[in-house]
């Protein structure tokens, strides 16, 4: 049984027993079915259903402890490997139970891995921040330990499965040598030979960052996410995984920067865990020290602490409420689909197939029924359009968002006074908001016509100008009616060879010079026709697409 610790590579080590399954199996090492977890081969309910107070996330009907001995002696193997860092958690009471229900016929060996906890601690603690199981300091966590914890953790095991049954292993020595994997393997007398073809999983379940710990740790200040009001059980799987997703951004803030303990922290840490740790290095190994001595594992430093902002916080907020959005839109998706399928499995006569179909449909719609009451993401979605302006801005100053050449910024803020007042980046309202609205970016591009005309822009995910210049002119889509850029670099060779965009060439320069924007449309003759547009300067085609004549046009043939 390898009980843990929590945070000493128990997910990587489960992740390998995982991969390494099969190969385990024909070494005559079963990993049993009995309370396994659906994604990886972890134990957890096993270990939950000894306890007093089992959590809500508890599964029985993946087993117990008592599906795990029927398994084990109905088996006709005769090694079992069980994993999870969830025993470690157990009451007196939950390890006798299990020690019992084994009976004395059944031989097992307890291993488990202990870490510096100047290490430890802040790791356990970073985690338990992250999923919203801890909302106090660090300093209150480290005070709120006993003074045995570790030596009492080791010696209850060691009570109930004999002292010579638990194997106790220094995460930080092996890291180093042999390695985690290999050292495991060692521990269940797998030889370096058998375990050389294993797979190795990768580093899984790495501990959150200094900073996106911290900025964590004030967002639960202020909710309690073990609320189902706040947000359903059901979706803080999801919120967990967006906040995992959002440690990049402040990383690129602040840099990757470990948990830092104060001086004083670090000497309560030495006052709790020094002796305790003795005892189990001479009880346990044999020798005086538990850890390799070492200072300097966390520099205690000013010039590394963080203080985070209030923009900080409202970023993790506005990246939250855009993940709750595409999560929605996905989910809504689904369920849509879903009523499709079972609609038409009913009219082609497939009962049966339909009622298949309707568990997912039904799962779907709770997730996105929980969505919607959830008073958490709703809270987001009010801060997702400030923060989204504050992103784009932002992408644009560092140049990773790019304003297309067709933009026309003197324009659109002369076109629409509103934007000028409301001091947003003329691009940032058009790529947000504008273009949502039916705002033009520039005299001749006409959005809702280029939107009503090719359906498939938005499959790129761009906004319609933007697709325009990247995608569109070179399948021959057209900007606005009665401009053909394709026809307009065949008219116009000097336009081609100076490899200007067709459009912005003829808005700008190309009526000037009497050129037309297709063959449908003569500017000359439009300007003799109509001298104010050459007396304010304005572009004919613009002046004709925005006349009450062609919008007649466009009206009477849209109806029709």
């Amino acid at each position: 049984m390898h009980i843990g610790m929590q945070k000493t590579g128990t997910t990587s080590i489960q992740r390998a027993i995982s991969q390494n399954y099969l190969q385990l199996k024909q070494l005559g090492i079963v990993s049993p079915e009995s309370g396994v977890y659906p994604t990886i081969r972890a134990h957890h309910d096993i270990a939950w259903s000894l306890f007093d107070l089992p959590p809500f996330y508890y599964h029985p009907e993946r087993g117990t402890y008592i599906d795990l001995v029927q398994e084990i002696r109905q088996s006709s193997a005769t090694q079992f490997l069980i994993s999870s860092e969830e025993f470690c958690s157990l009451s007196e009471a939950g390890v006798q139970k299990l020690r019992d229900a084994l009976g004395d016929d059944i031989h097992v060996t307890i291993i488990i891995y202990l870490r510096n906890p100047e290490q430890w601690i802040p790791s356990v603690w970073g985690q338990g921040i992250r999923l919203g199981k801890r909302s106090e300091t660090l300093s209150k966590c480290i005070k709120d330990l006993s003074e045995d914890y570790l030596y009492n953790l080791v010696h209850l095991w060691s009570r109930y499965f004999k002292k010579d049954n638990v194997c106790v292993r220094i995460f930080d020595e092996v890291i180093q040598h042999p390695g985690l994997m290999e050292d495991f393997w060692n521990a269940i007398e797998i030889s370096s030979d058998d375990s050389a073809s294993f797979a190795v999983p990768s580093n899984e379940n790495v501990s959150p960052s200094y900073v996106l710990t911290d900025l964590i740790y004030h967002v639960n200040q202020r909710i309690d996410f073990q609320k189902p009001t706040i947000i359903n059980r059901s979706l803080i799987p999801q919120y967990h995984r967006w906040l995992w997703q959002f440690g990049p951004h402040l990383e690129e803030k602040y840099g990757k920067i470990k948990p830092i303990l104060s001086q004083e922290e670090h000497e309560l840490i030495r006052q709790k865990f020094d002796s305790q740790n003795k005892r189990i290095a001479q009880e346990f190994l044999g020798r005086d020290e538990l850890f390799p001595h070492n200072d300097t594992t966390y520099p205690i430093s000013v010039e590394n602490s963080i203080s985070i902002t209030q923009d900080d916080l409202f970023d993790l907020l506005g990246f939250i409420g855009e993940q709750a959005i595409t999560y929605e839109n996905s989910v809504h998706a689904k369920l849509a689909n879903y009523e499709q399928i079972i609609s038409q499995q009913n009219e082609s006569g497939q009962p049966a197939l339909a009622e298949q179909s309707f568990g997912p449909m039904i799962r779907y719609g709770y997730a996105y029924a929980n969505l919607k009451r959830s008073r958490f993401f709703q809270i987001t979605s009010k801060v997702i359009n400030f923060w989204q302006i504050k992103k784009t801005t932002r992408l644009i100053k560092t140049g990773r968002l790019a304003v297309p050449q067709l933009f026309d910024t003197t324009w659109y803020l002369s076109t629409y006074p509103e934007v000028r007042q409301s001091g947003m980046h003329s691009y940032v309202h058009f790529h947000l908001f504008g273009w949502y609205q039916g705002y033009q970016p520039m005299p001749l591009f006409d959005v809702n016509w280029y939107i009503s005309q090719y359906h498939d822009f938005n499959a790129e995910g761009m906004n319609p100008l933007e697709h325009y210049e990247k995608v569109g002119q070179y399948r021959g889509y057209l900007p606005c009616p009665l401009f053909d850029p394709q026809w307009y670099l065949a008219t116009y060779n000097d336009v081609k060879q100076a490899d200007v965009d067709p459009l912005y060439h003829y808005c700008y320069t190309g009526w000037r010079e009497g050129r037309n924007p297709s063959a449908a449309f003569n500017t000359n003759e439009y300007i003799k026709q109509n001298p104010e547009v050459a007396a304010t300067e304005t572009n004919p085609l613009a002046h004709y697409l925005q006349s009450a004549h062609f919008s007649q046009k466009v009206n009477s043939f849209t109806s029709n």
